[in-house]
Protein backbone atom coordinates (compact mmCIF):
# COMPACT_ATOMS: atom_id res chain seq x y z
CA UNK A 1 0.00 0.00 0.00
CA UNK A 2 1.72 3.41 -0.66
CA UNK A 3 1.68 6.59 1.58
CA UNK A 4 -0.84 8.24 -0.54
CA UNK A 5 -3.15 5.45 -0.15
CA UNK A 6 -2.00 5.06 3.27
CA UNK A 7 -3.45 8.55 4.20
CA UNK A 8 -6.76 8.30 2.55
CA UNK A 9 -7.75 5.89 4.53
CA UNK A 10 -6.47 7.22 7.58
CA UNK A 11 -9.05 10.24 6.60
CA UNK A 12 -12.42 7.79 5.56
CA UNK A 13 -11.33 5.83 9.01
CA UNK A 14 -11.54 9.41 10.74
CA UNK A 15 -14.09 10.71 8.71
CA UNK A 16 -16.46 7.15 10.01
CA UNK A 17 -16.01 7.88 13.43
CA UNK A 18 -16.99 11.43 13.41
CA UNK A 19 -20.43 10.09 11.64
CA UNK A 20 -20.38 7.50 13.88
CA UNK A 21 -20.38 9.69 16.93
CA UNK A 22 -22.79 11.95 15.50
CA UNK A 23 -25.51 8.58 14.86
CA UNK A 24 -24.88 7.29 18.34
CA UNK A 25 -24.66 10.18 20.37
CA UNK A 26 -28.06 10.76 18.91
CA UNK A 27 -27.84 13.95 16.61
CA UNK A 28 -29.19 12.10 13.92
CA UNK A 29 -31.62 10.06 15.05
CA UNK A 30 -32.43 6.70 13.67
CA UNK A 31 -34.68 6.85 10.52
CA UNK A 32 -33.52 10.16 9.87
CA UNK A 33 -31.78 10.93 6.33
CA UNK A 34 -28.02 12.37 7.00
CA UNK A 35 -26.77 15.57 5.47
CA UNK A 36 -25.75 15.93 1.82
CA UNK A 37 -22.45 14.70 0.35
CA UNK A 38 -21.34 19.07 0.32
CA UNK A 39 -22.53 19.67 3.70
CA UNK A 40 -20.42 16.08 5.20
CA UNK A 41 -17.07 17.45 3.08
CA UNK A 42 -17.56 20.80 4.72
CA UNK A 43 -18.39 19.72 8.84
CA UNK A 44 -15.24 17.25 8.03
CA UNK A 45 -12.90 18.72 6.28
CA UNK A 46 -12.33 16.04 3.52
CA UNK A 47 -13.17 15.25 0.05
CA UNK A 48 -15.93 13.52 -1.71
CA UNK A 49 -14.35 10.23 -2.15
CA UNK A 50 -13.35 10.28 1.36
CA UNK A 51 -17.32 11.16 2.42
CA UNK A 52 -18.10 8.07 0.27
CA UNK A 53 -15.78 5.74 1.81
CA UNK A 54 -17.10 6.63 5.16
CA UNK A 55 -20.12 6.35 4.46
CA UNK A 56 -19.70 3.16 2.82
CA UNK A 57 -18.34 1.98 5.96
CA UNK A 58 -20.46 2.64 7.96
CA UNK A 59 -23.18 1.03 5.55
CA UNK A 60 -21.34 -2.45 5.88
CA UNK A 61 -21.37 -2.41 9.26
CA UNK A 62 -25.36 -1.81 9.62
CA UNK A 63 -25.23 1.75 10.74
CA UNK A 64 -26.30 3.30 7.84
CA UNK A 65 -28.62 2.41 4.55
CA UNK A 66 -28.50 4.33 1.21
CA UNK A 67 -31.93 4.58 -0.77
CA UNK A 68 -31.42 5.19 -4.19
CA UNK A 69 -32.80 8.57 -5.16
CA UNK A 70 -33.76 9.60 -1.61
CA UNK A 71 -30.57 9.77 0.41
CA UNK A 72 -28.51 7.94 3.15
CA UNK A 73 -30.34 7.42 6.56
CA UNK A 74 -29.92 6.06 9.81
CA UNK A 75 -30.29 2.64 9.86
CA UNK A 76 -29.57 1.82 13.50
CA UNK A 77 -27.91 4.09 15.88
CA UNK A 78 -26.46 1.02 17.70
CA UNK A 79 -23.39 -0.48 16.07
CA UNK A 80 -24.11 -3.80 17.94
CA UNK A 81 -27.68 -3.39 16.94
CA UNK A 82 -26.72 -2.68 13.60
CA UNK A 83 -23.77 -5.51 13.04
CA UNK A 84 -26.58 -8.31 14.32
CA UNK A 85 -29.07 -7.05 12.11
CA UNK A 86 -27.50 -7.23 8.97
CA UNK A 87 -26.07 -10.66 10.20
CA UNK A 88 -29.98 -12.07 10.93
CA UNK A 89 -30.91 -11.46 7.14
CA UNK A 90 -28.75 -14.93 6.50
CA UNK A 91 -30.22 -16.53 9.08
CA UNK A 92 -33.32 -18.83 9.38
CA UNK A 93 -35.84 -18.21 11.56
CA UNK A 94 -35.16 -21.02 13.78
CA UNK A 95 -31.31 -20.18 13.87
CA UNK A 96 -32.38 -16.80 15.26
CA UNK A 97 -34.85 -17.36 17.94
CA UNK A 98 -32.19 -20.94 19.28
CA UNK A 99 -29.91 -17.56 19.54
CA UNK A 100 -32.47 -15.59 21.40
CA UNK A 101 -33.57 -18.38 23.62
CA UNK A 102 -29.57 -18.69 25.03
CA UNK A 103 -29.85 -14.88 26.23
CA UNK A 104 -33.22 -15.46 27.67
CA UNK A 105 -32.47 -18.24 29.66
CA UNK A 106 -28.86 -16.95 30.95
CA UNK A 107 -30.74 -14.11 31.48
CA UNK A 108 -33.68 -15.71 33.88
CA UNK A 109 -30.60 -17.18 35.63
CA UNK A 110 -28.96 -14.12 36.57
CA UNK A 111 -32.13 -12.59 37.25
CA UNK A 112 -33.13 -14.88 39.80
CA UNK A 113 -29.90 -14.37 41.47
CA UNK A 114 -29.53 -10.36 40.99
CA UNK A 115 -33.13 -8.77 41.13
CA UNK A 116 -34.23 -6.45 42.63
CA UNK A 117 -37.63 -5.36 44.51
CA UNK A 118 -38.12 -2.93 41.52
CA UNK A 119 -37.21 -4.99 38.57
CA UNK A 120 -39.95 -7.63 40.60
CA UNK A 121 -42.75 -4.69 40.65
CA UNK A 122 -41.74 -4.14 36.74
CA UNK A 123 -41.81 -7.68 35.85
CA UNK A 124 -45.00 -7.95 37.21
CA UNK A 125 -46.21 -5.05 36.02
CA UNK A 126 -45.38 -5.89 32.12
CA UNK A 127 -46.73 -9.40 33.06
CA UNK A 128 -50.08 -8.09 33.97
CA UNK A 129 -50.53 -6.07 31.13
CA UNK A 130 -49.22 -8.97 28.51
CA UNK A 131 -52.03 -11.25 30.49
CA UNK A 132 -55.00 -8.42 29.49
CA UNK A 133 -53.98 -8.56 26.06
CA UNK A 134 -53.66 -12.50 25.55
CA UNK A 135 -57.26 -12.22 27.48
CA UNK A 136 -58.28 -9.29 25.05
CA UNK A 137 -57.59 -11.57 21.79
CA UNK A 138 -55.39 -8.00 21.01
CA UNK A 139 -53.93 -7.74 17.34
CA UNK A 140 -50.75 -9.72 16.53
CA UNK A 141 -48.26 -6.26 16.88
CA UNK A 142 -50.11 -5.49 20.21
CA UNK A 143 -49.09 -8.94 21.46
CA UNK A 144 -45.50 -9.05 20.26
CA UNK A 145 -44.85 -5.21 21.16
CA UNK A 146 -45.64 -6.23 24.67
CA UNK A 147 -44.11 -9.67 24.81
CA UNK A 148 -40.86 -7.78 23.62
CA UNK A 149 -41.36 -5.53 26.68
CA UNK A 150 -42.20 -8.23 29.20
CA UNK A 151 -38.66 -10.21 27.64
CA UNK A 152 -36.57 -6.74 27.63
CA UNK A 153 -37.75 -6.32 31.67
CA UNK A 154 -36.17 -10.02 32.10
CA UNK A 155 -32.98 -8.95 30.18
CA UNK A 156 -32.13 -5.93 32.46
CA UNK A 157 -33.13 -7.62 35.73
CA UNK A 158 -30.07 -9.90 35.11
CA UNK A 159 -28.01 -6.75 35.89
CA UNK A 160 -25.58 -7.43 32.87
CA UNK A 161 -25.64 -4.59 30.57
CA UNK A 162 -24.00 -6.68 27.56
CA UNK A 163 -26.35 -9.27 28.11
CA UNK A 164 -29.06 -6.94 27.66
CA UNK A 165 -27.58 -4.99 24.62
CA UNK A 166 -27.18 -8.36 22.80
CA UNK A 167 -30.61 -9.49 23.62
CA UNK A 168 -32.07 -6.18 22.37
CA UNK A 169 -29.88 -6.09 19.41
CA UNK A 170 -31.26 -9.87 18.77
CA UNK A 171 -34.67 -9.41 19.74
CA UNK A 172 -35.78 -6.91 17.93
CA UNK A 173 -35.17 -8.12 14.76
CA UNK A 174 -36.96 -11.35 15.29
CA UNK A 175 -40.34 -9.61 16.55
CA UNK A 176 -40.62 -8.07 13.07
CA UNK A 177 -40.55 -11.94 11.73
CA UNK A 178 -42.34 -13.27 14.62
CA UNK A 179 -45.26 -10.99 13.69
CA UNK A 180 -45.53 -12.05 9.75
CA UNK A 181 -45.03 -15.87 10.92
CA UNK A 182 -47.81 -15.41 13.43
CA UNK A 183 -50.75 -14.15 11.26
CA UNK A 184 -51.02 -18.00 9.90
CA UNK A 185 -49.25 -19.75 12.61
CA UNK A 186 -51.87 -22.74 14.10
CA UNK A 187 -50.85 -20.88 17.25
CA UNK A 188 -52.58 -18.03 16.83
CA UNK A 189 -56.04 -19.95 18.18
CA UNK A 190 -54.31 -21.36 21.14
CA UNK A 191 -55.24 -21.05 25.21
CA UNK A 192 -53.99 -18.01 26.13
CA UNK A 193 -54.02 -19.13 29.55
CA UNK A 194 -51.26 -21.11 28.91
CA UNK A 195 -48.43 -18.44 28.62
CA UNK A 196 -50.20 -16.42 31.41
CA UNK A 197 -49.71 -19.52 33.79
CA UNK A 198 -46.27 -19.79 32.51
CA UNK A 199 -44.75 -16.00 32.86
CA UNK A 200 -46.40 -16.33 36.60
CA UNK A 201 -44.06 -19.24 37.01
CA UNK A 202 -41.24 -17.76 35.74
CA UNK A 203 -41.91 -14.57 37.87
CA UNK A 204 -42.06 -17.13 40.45
CA UNK A 205 -39.12 -18.86 40.00
CA UNK A 206 -36.73 -15.52 39.81
CA UNK A 207 -38.81 -14.37 43.18
CA UNK A 208 -37.46 -17.09 44.89
CA UNK A 209 -34.25 -16.84 43.43
CA UNK A 210 -34.66 -20.01 41.78
CA UNK A 211 -32.15 -19.91 38.70
CA UNK A 212 -32.70 -23.68 37.77
CA UNK A 213 -36.59 -23.66 37.67
CA UNK A 214 -36.01 -20.14 35.95
CA UNK A 215 -33.88 -21.53 33.01
CA UNK A 216 -35.90 -24.70 32.75
CA UNK A 217 -39.09 -22.60 32.48
CA UNK A 218 -37.87 -20.21 30.01
CA UNK A 219 -36.89 -23.41 28.04
CA UNK A 220 -40.57 -24.62 28.92
CA UNK A 221 -41.72 -21.42 26.63
CA UNK A 222 -39.25 -21.60 23.86
CA UNK A 223 -40.57 -24.91 22.64
CA UNK A 224 -44.10 -23.51 23.27
CA UNK A 225 -43.25 -20.62 20.91
CA UNK A 226 -42.03 -22.91 18.35
CA UNK A 227 -45.08 -25.14 18.95
CA UNK A 228 -47.42 -22.11 18.08
CA UNK A 229 -45.15 -21.03 15.04
CA UNK A 230 -45.12 -24.52 13.84
CA UNK A 231 -41.46 -24.51 13.53
CA UNK A 232 -39.33 -27.81 13.52
CA UNK A 233 -35.91 -27.65 15.72
CA UNK A 234 -33.37 -27.51 13.17
CA UNK A 235 -31.89 -31.03 12.56
CA UNK A 236 -27.68 -31.34 11.56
Amino acid sequence: MTLQNLQRRTLACRAAHELERMITSGEWPEGSRIPPESELMSRLGVSRNTVREAVRALSHLGLLEARAGDGTYVLSANLLAGSISRRLEGCSLIEALEAKECLERQAARLAARRRTEQDLVGLRGEQEALADAFAAGRATEDLTARIWRFEQRLARASGNQLLVELFESVAGPIRAAISTVVETARGVEADPEEPRQLNRRILTAIAEGDGDAADRLMLEKAEMVRSWLAIEEKNP
